[in-house]
Order: C-alpha cells, then sequence, then structure tokens
C-alpha cells in the first residue's frame, strides 16, 4: 500500500544526531550509538568495519606525517592515533572524503562498506578498527506513527 511521508535526511557528527534525537528534533537516527532511555530506544541494524584508505600503500608509523582528511573532531584517526598529525582537512561528506583520498591528498578512516571495488583506493588495516554496531534510533511514543512502525518493519525484515 502506498502511503505519503515526507523525509529529510541530515548528515552530522555523532554528538549532534544524539542531541537532536534525545531532545525531539528527530523522529530517526542512524548512529553507532545505542540508545536506552526512557525517551530513546536503539535497535541493531548492522556491522560496519572501519577502515584506512589512502591512495597507495603506506607506511602506517608515519600516520601522523601525512594529511588526515576527517569528517569531525570525533573520527576515528584521532580516536586511534595519539600523535595527530599537523596537516588536518576537515569535510562533512563521506563521498568527498573517499574522493579526496583517491585524489592522493591525504588518508581517512570510513566504514568499509562505502567503499565499492571501482574505488581506487589501498584499504589499510588498523589496530583498534574493531567492528561497530550501527543503530536505528527512535524516540519512546506512547503509540508510534504510522511512518516510524513502518520504518521499523522494513528494517526489522532487512535485518532478520
Amino acid at each position: 500500500k502506498k502511503f505519503d511521508y515526507n523525509l529529510i535526511i541530515e548528515v552530522a557528527g555523532l554528538q549532534t544526531l544524539q542531541e537532536k534525537i534525545q531532545n525531539g528534533y528527530f523522529d530517526v537516527t542512524i548512529t553507532i550509538s545505542n540508545i536506552q532511555t526512557e525517551i530513546v530506544s536503539s535497535l541493531k541494524i548492522f556491522e560496519e568495519r572501519p577502515v584506512l584508505i589512502s591512495k597507495g600503500d603506506i607506511n602506517l608509523k608515519d600516520i601522523q606525517k601525512m594529511t588526515w582528511i576527517v569528517y569531525d573532531k570525533d573520527d576515528y584517526l584521532f580516536k586511534n592515533y595519539k600523535n595527530h598529525s599537523k596537516n588536518i582537512i576537515e569535510v562533512n561528506s563521506v563521498t568527498s572524503i573517499v574522493k579526496m583520498v583517491k585524489e592522493g591528498l591525504g588518508v581517512a578512516i570510513v566504514a568499509g562498506h562505502i567503499i565499492s571495488p571501482t574505488d581506487k583506493v589501498t584499504q589499510n588495516t588498523v589496530k583498534g578498527l574493531n567492528k561497530e554496531n550501527i543503530y536505528i534510533n527512535m524516540p519512546n511514543f506512547k503509540k508510534q506513527p504510522l511512518y516510524i512502525e513502518r520504518l521499523k518493519s522494513v528494517v526489522s525484515k532487512n535485518i532478520n
């Protein structure tokens, strides 16, 4: 059955997404956070493995000498390496990050599932980059709106 809906997608950092779902600005977020509060609950939808990408082979011992292309201040590069690069490019688009790495402008850590076989990048294994769960986070309504019930149903069917 067809139904009407209005969908707005906003890409933001983890902290912003968590704040906005908790404060009622969003009906749904997709994050690495398993939120279980009186206000919001999460449902695991899949696992992802972050990978360090570069244009070609690199020596990971020299990572702090390379230009880092990051999404925000909570990027995996900052979390995994205590010695940070002096050359950092912050880009709020994962596809742009991959394109910049393909052009040889630096290195980045992204979710492995976004790298396609046609992307000409090298995926580097990094200790400490473990699989992470991805969750859909939704407010705890007494009665879920129909559009959230339908979304939840579609997601549940595809993860089981």
